[in-house]
């Protein structure tokens, strides 16, 4: 019978929309300029000041007592960071993402050399985007580095997962957890999510399964979809909490109403086999449908497996088919030797309207 999985852990390079447009990350700003009238913060801009111009720059990015103007505040920025001040010049690059990429490296490096860790942070995570050459990626994990040593939180999420799973940095369950466990504490949910896996895992010494499903609950409860479903299975088996199939199944609905494909595919099994849910085979085949709609192989093999059979559905082995097809050309080896025994009991005209159905 096939085994309940929650997704292993994967790097998460997470968004840079809660660094975007900061006001005062760094103690070199001067806080008394932001307290000052409007009209002597402009006077002070105007008159080269770069910590005005900041201000100024950041009030037009934020529409604070003027109308949004991105493009002025662009304008104050680069006056700014031209006189090089590191806040500006990390919000003119972060600015510039998706326009110009090359120069928004070019000002993010600038900020991240006078030791701004957010700077360095979205740096990192810019040279991280795919292609990016070993040099990149080299250069990538330094600043990830500092900004983690720095105490960013999403940089040693980050940190933590490269090192779990030996992407970018080499595999190192000790400093994975190292620099998850900060995150975790702050409550970034990927990191609570990745520090739960290793610990529950024979991967992270001592074993400690109750602490490595305290973490996944944490990340749960934040609406962080693949621990949900970790919790789902893990309460079904009983690993790190006293095993309840009505609890599992309701993670892992949880889950699945998010559109998570693993989710869905055990929320499937689960109706398959009233456990935790009443026995339901044309509920199951509506879940398993979904699943497949979003390419996850071994629900193309079991929706197959529903069509072949007539279970939750009228017998279609046309239709059948045409999953296991899906299923095996993604690898699936159990699709793969039904559809070749499937094959030895339909015609040749059923044979092409299935292959047809596949175009």
């Amino acid at each position: 019978m096939t085994q309940m999985n929650a997704r292993a852990p994967r790097t998460r390079l997470l968004a840079l929309g809660a660094l975007f447009l900061v006001a005062s990350c760094q103690g070199s700003v001067d806080k008394g300029i932001e307290e000052l009238p409007r009209d002597e913060v402009v006077k002070r801009a105007r008159s080269g000041n770069p910590e005005a111009q900041f201000y100024l720059g950041l009030a037009y990015a934020d529409g604070d007592g003027v109308e949004r103007d991105l493009a002025e505040a662009e304008r104050w920025y680069r006056l700014s960071a031209e006189q090089g001040f590191p806040n500006s010049q990390m919000n003119l690059g972060l600015l510039q993402l998706q326009r110009n990429e090359e120069e928004a490296i070019t000002w993010l490096r600038r900020a991240a050399a006078q030791d701004v860790p957010r700077a360095q942070y979205a740096l990192a995570t810019v040279l991280l985007r795919p292609p990016g050459s070993e040099q990149q990626q080299a250069e990538a994990l330094d600043w990830m580095s500092r900004a983690a040593q720095q105490g960013i939180a999403l940089a040693q999420a980050d940190l933590g997962s490269m090192y779990a799973q030996g992407r970018i940095a080499p595999q190192d369950d000790l400093e994975a957890v190292r620099w998850l466990r900060p995150a975790a504490e702050h409550g970034i949910a990927a990191a609570q999510f990745n520090l739960g896996l290793l610990i529950e895992s024979e991967r992270a010494q001592p074993l400690d399964e109750g602490e490595g499903f305290r973490w996944l609950l944490a990340a749960a409860n934040q609406g962080y979809a693949v621990a949900q479903d970790r919790v789902g299975v893990d309460y079904l088996r009983g690993r790190g909490v006293t095993q309840d199939t009505k609890q599992g199944a309701r993670w892992i609905q949880r889950a699945a109403d998010q559109g998570l494909a693993v989710a869905q595919y055990n929320l499937a099994l689960l109706h398959l086999r009233g456990q935790g849910r009443k026995e339901n085979p044309e509920e199951a085949a509506r879940w398993l449908q979904r699943a497949a709609d979003q390419g996850l192989a071994r629900a193309q093999s079991r929706l197959g497996m529903m069509h072949e059979l007539g279970r939750g559905m009228d017998a279609d082995p046309v239709e059948a088919y045409r999953w296991y097809a899906m299923a095996a050309a993604q690898g699936d080896e159990d699709a793969q030797e039904r559809l070749a025994e499937l094959e030895d009991r339909l015609d040749e005209d059923e044979i092409q309207a299935a292959r047809r159905s596949l175009q």
